[in-house]
């Protein structure tokens, strides 16, 4: 099979994107090309479903080929599609079927030949009648002659879908999916399957602007809208990472440097304050003002709130600089894009943070499920402030039996007791900081030899 090709495909008008062209290759082999100027990315839009994100762009259109290393499909060639894997809260449907499973296949289309009095049977009872594939040809007969491909029924659009089953639109996510070409059991030209093509599925990107040359005061707004989202991206992700790294420096601090967890604590508070009853009951908080009816439970100060803030503050001055008319609209972005975009941004962040910080994650959950040695008391998670049992010996001679270190359990391990929920630890540390455990590398235990 031949690589994924990365030269122009045809531009898709009608859907304001570039289309993936189907061809051949030199092996026979389907052959998907991708225009090489265009990210393999599909950018979802909010659909009328909250938390539902869609597109249907890329299509597919046949190619006509160069005639060196790719060839124009035959006429009749049916195409189908095989689903390969997903990754993430991510979906695809083509033709009004969602393949589910690995293996799922449907037909997007046939390229066939237009009907052409020039083609006529040669042979067979039918000799010398018009056709338009071999098959209208009884009798052991041919189709031969000059055949117009009509790509009509082979340009199609399927539907992407991430499904972040939130309640609004203003959460990020991505994911992909990954597809192969298949020729369909309509037709037997023989084509093998083509290479893989892997799509990232994602709502953080923002569109491109469109700009009208005859309205120069809108040209002026827009781009001073997107270079005001660009100074608040920068903003955010400058400030997240000090903030993510000041916590992690406490963390490994305590954990490998024998540090007193206090300031990890202090510095790590995964602590998400939410107003409790009223009508923004179960809402983010960040002080009483948030929360009319009810009350603003939890530390409004922790970093998991502070994080939340940085964002909200970036969103109130992007009102000014791209709602000149206080009506919700961010020309040429959505409110909503705009606020993916900015989650997109703290992802990588925090991706880049975890690249720095390996095992982060685990580490984040060790420290702040711990049980103070000295007054036996939870330090942080659902259960801080309450007692905490001591650490105990597991296996060996003295299972079960209070200790320090290892060495106080020979043939076991020294490990702490689980009081302190380190589970609903990892659940909070992970809420914060989902995109930190993407770029963890689990590292293998080398034994000395």
């Amino acid at each position: 099979m031949s690589a994924i090709s990365a030269s122009l495909a045809s531009e898709d008008h009608d859907h304001g994107a570039a289309d993936i062209t189907i061809l051949v290759d030199s092996g026979g082999d389907l052959d998907m090309e991708y225009p090489s100027d265009e990210r393999t990315t599909v950018r979802v839009a909010p659909s009328a479903l909250p938390g539902l994100f869609s597109s249907t762009s890329p299509g597919f259109i046949p190619g006509e080929g160069a005639g060196v290393d790719e060839f124009e499909l035959n006429a009749p060639t049916e195409i189908e599609v095989e689903l390969v894997r997903t990754e993430g809260p991510v979906t695809y449907s083509q033709n009004s079927v969602t393949l589910t499973n690995p293996g799922d296949t449907v037909v997007i289309g046939q390229h066939s030949c237009a009907i052409d009095v020039d083609s006529i049977c040669e042979g067979g009872s039918n000799d010398g009648t018009v056709c338009t594939v071999d098959g209208d040809c009884t009798g052991g007969g041919t189709c031969t002659g000059t055949c117009e491909p009509d790509s009509s029924e082979l340009h199609d659009h399927g539907e992407f879908f991430l499904n972040l089953m939130t309640s609004d639109h203003n959460s990020f996510g991505e994911g992909s999916v990954t597809i192969r070409l298949n020729e369909g059991a309509g037709t037997s030209n023989g084509y093998g399957s083509s290479e893989e093509l892997t799509l990232k599925v994602s709502n953080g990107y923002l569109p491109a602007l469109e700009l009208d040359p005859n309205d120069p005061d809108s040209a002026k707004n827009a781009n001073k809208c997107r270079k005001s989202v660009a100074k608040e991206v920068r903003r955010v992700t400058s400030k997240q990472y000090q903030l993510i790294g000041k916590c992690l420096d406490a963390i490994y601090a305590a954990e490998e440097l024998g540090k007193r967890a206090s300031a990890a604590v202090r510095k790590c508070d995964v602590d998400i304050p939410t107003c409790s009853g009223g009508s923004n009951d179960g809402n983010f908080c960040s002080s009483r003002r948030d929360c009319p009816d009810g009350l603003c439970s939890g530390n409004t100060r922790s970093l998991a709130a502070t994080l939340t803030k940085l964002v909200d503050k970036s969103v109130a001055k992007l009102d000014k600089a791209c709602d000149k008319d206080n009506e919700g609209s961010y020309e040429p972005f959505s409110e909503s894009g705009v606020r993916t975009h900015l989650g997109m941004a703290s992802c990588r962040t925090q991706e880049l943070a975890g690249a720095t910080y390996n095992n982060s994650i685990d580490e984040m959950v060790e420290v702040l499920s711990a049980c103070d040695e000295d007054d036996k008391l939870c330090v942080a998670g659902p259960n801080a402030g309450s007692s905490c049992e001591p650490t105990r010996c597991e296996d060996g001679a003295n299972d079960g039996l209070a200790c320090s270190e290892d060495a106080d359990c020979p043939g076991g391990e020294c490990h702490e007791a689980d009081d302190c929920d380190a589970e609903a630890v990892e659940e909070a540390v992970i809420a914060v900081f989902p995109c930190l455990e993407m770029s963890q590398i689990e590292e293998e235990d080398h034994d000395d030899d």
